[in-house]
């Protein structure tokens, strides 16, 4: 997966279109990222003991991977993830500025 925890992406479908966050979160096998900030829904949770109570909880769901791009670092846009060896190490490259992330 190119895409990696950390990083930061771009929404490009949906209703945050256009907004940017760090990535907390991915299930490769689902293809699916969660970004920070986005999707955000309120949980209720029920008491599970008498005399507990029960509380809200916030949570971000998950957004596929197709519809996120990396923002490149030098001019804010979203680009493709290239490879390049550096000393027989494998380096990720932004496309558009050539810049290693």
């Amino acid at each position: 997966m190119k895409i990696k925890k950390n990083d930061i992406v771009i929404i490009l479908k949906g209703s945050h279109r256009g907004q940017s966050g760090k990535v907390l979160s991915f299930t490769a096998d689902k293809k699916r990222v969660v970004v920070d900030g986005m999707r955000k829904v309120s949980v209720y949770r029920k008491p599970r003991l008498q005399g507990e109570e029960g509380m809200m909880k916030e949570k971000f769901l998950s957004i596929s991977i197709s519809n996120v791009s990396l923002l490149d670092p030098v001019s804010k846009k979203p680009t493709r993830i290239g490879y390049t060896d550096v000393n027989k190490n494998k380096k990720r490259v932004a496309k558009k500025s050539k810049t290693a992330l």
